[in-house]
């Protein structure tokens, strides 16, 4: 029954192929094809599919405004015996496609080849931002849910979620209007120099991003009301937590990036790092959001972050003034507070200024003092010079402060977890953690690097508008892009790093 059962079973991952297209010289021709990176959110854990041979899943979206339509074709079919039967495929994929994706597909490849208003079409929303790789124009559009154009095409390409998005979840449209305006929706496109036809678009798709703004309440007191003491405040204060019509800096938020994808045939081009970029500018260009987080990102979405960010505090100058107090002098027992090792002032209004959420900023910081500190004073390679106490140097003593720092956030962060150890099982599992951390800080830094040595040698871009190549970064056997991806899921980044001692520390996400 086994070899029964398998010959009518098909890999899910390798059945469904998903195509781009555009208009052609006679016919619709597909400008990228690929295939889901999971499929078990749809057809089951197994992602497997029962009952055919020769089985083929096509998904076809036009590239500009990203009308789908599904094929589904196989050699052949399972005849039902008893209660076994083969799986309905249009009908499990109907919870996940909206119902224009289920015409006929020659009327589907006939409209795309005729289709007059591509010539006119335009990305919903306004372009925020635009870019060049290798004379290719690209560009950036955001817009709110409730606008319907942003709803049109989001609801055509969600099926993406669980194809590429793990832990991911549909946008509901069925929200009134000031919750849907809380959603801001990022599309990237390639603006095309040449079209393919006359009547065709000059847009094609690219990736996309959603991000939720959440209105939290704010210590400081609106500018309105910091003349009116605290007291007599809190006695007059009518209580209003109406959504506001319009954005105002008067109301602080916080900005979650949710969603964020890069096709695949399109990633490892340095699409990532700049539509992620491009989101940041626009947010920090709003005065009503006050910090930016990411919703429960994957690995590869927290190293293009962390790539980001120590780039961005690099060339704006906030990390110029951070540097460790080598001066302190180290106590031989005891404790030696945080703000003795390093300016907590400082630090907490330049995080305010870029506004970055305490735990990224933490990190960053963390980041950029390592890489101040040479690698003959960091701790497995003066293991190795077995220097004597009286032969420290200024940076021994910086990396010593350093190391001090980081197990002290790793300490507080998770002190809960670490006392239901016994006290020597507690001192080595913080050394553990604290290892693994450095040594994921170590290998973000070799990327860095490596990506800035790219930069440097092209200069940005050369005269051909050509960047250079990201390097990709061999580690535990395996190939690690460190440029783009998709990323998005259900939790809070921010709050929910702690999941358990237990859990396997290969990358140490949930501690750092």
């Amino acid at each position: 029954m086994a070899g029964h059962v398998d010959k009518w079973s098909t890999d899910a991952n390798q059945a469904v192929n998903i195509s781009l297209i555009q208009q052609g010289a006679s016919a619709p021709e597909a400008i990228a094809t690929f295939n889901p990176k999971f499929t078990y959110p749809i057809f089951g854990k197994e992602e497997l599919i029962f009952g055919y041979e020769g089985l083929s899943i096509h998904l076809r979206f036009a590239a500009h405004d990203l009308l789908p339509n599904l094929e589904v074709t196989w050699d052949q079919k399972f005849k039902t015996v008893g209660e076994i039967s083969a799986l309905d495929i249009a009908g499990t994929l109907s919870d996940w496609l909206p119902q224009t994706a289920f015409g006929k597909t020659a009327t589907y490849l006939t409209d795309v080849q005729a289709d007059k208003a591509g010539e006119i079409f335009k990305p919903p929303g306004q372009k925020i931002a635009s870019y060049k790789i290798k004379n290719r124009a690209f560009e950036v559009w955001s817009g709110k849910l409730a606008d319907l154009g942003v709803q049109r095409i989001l609801e055509r390409i969600q099926i993406f979620i669980p194809f590429f998005i793990e832990g991911g979840s549909y946008l509901s449209f069925d929200e009134p209007e000031w919750s849907l305006n809380r959603w801001t929706v990022f599309f990237l496109y390639e603006k095309l120099a040449a079209k393919p036809t006359p009547i065709s678009s000059i847009y094609s798709f690219i990736g996309y991003s959603t991000a939720y703004r959440y209105y939290f309440y704010d210590q400081d007191q609106p500018q309105g009301l910091k003349s009116i003491p605290p007291k007599a405040y809190a006695k007059q204060a009518r209580f209003d937590f109406t959504f506001p019509s319009q954005t105002s800096p008067q109301y602080h938020s916080r900005e979650r990036i949710s969603q964020f994808l890069i096709l695949p045939p399109f990633q490892s081009q340095g699409h990532g790092s700049r539509f992620y970029g491009a989101l940041v500018a626009s947010f920090l260009a709003d005065p009503s959001i006050k910090e930016i987080t990411v919703e429960d990102p994957n690995e590869a979405f927290d190293d293009l972050r962390d790539y980001c960010d120590i780039k961005r505090l690099r060339e704006n100058s906030t990390f110029d003034r951070i540097n460790i107090n080598t001066a302190v002098p180290m106590p031989r027992s005891g404790k030696l507070p945080t703000s003795s090792i390093i300016d907590k002032v400082l630090l907490q209004e330049l995080r305010l200024r870029n506004k970055i959420a305490p735990r990224q900023f933490d990190r960053l910081v963390e980041i950029q003092l390592l890489s101040l500190i040479p690698e003959g004073s960091r701790g497995a390679c003066r293991l190795n010079l077995k220097r004597k106490p009286n032969q420290s140097t200024t940076a021994d003593k910086e990396y010593d402060l350093w190391r001090l720092l980081v197990k002290q956030r790793l300490y507080k962060f998770n002190r809960q977890a670490l006392m239901q150890l016994d006290l020597p099982e507690r001192i080595d599992k913080l050394e553990e953690v604290f290892r693994g951390v450095e040594s994921d800080y170590v290998r973000l830094l070799r990327g860095l690097e490596l990506s800035e040595q790219d930069d440097r040698v092209v200069g940005g871009e050369n005269s051909n508008g050509n960047r250079g190549k990201k390097r990709v970064i061999e580690e535990d056997g395996g190939k690690e892009e460190a440029d783009e991806t998709g990323s998005g899921s259900s939790g809070d980044s921010e709050g929910d790093e702690m999941e358990g001692l237990e859990r396997p520390m290969k990358r140490l996400k949930a501690w750092r």
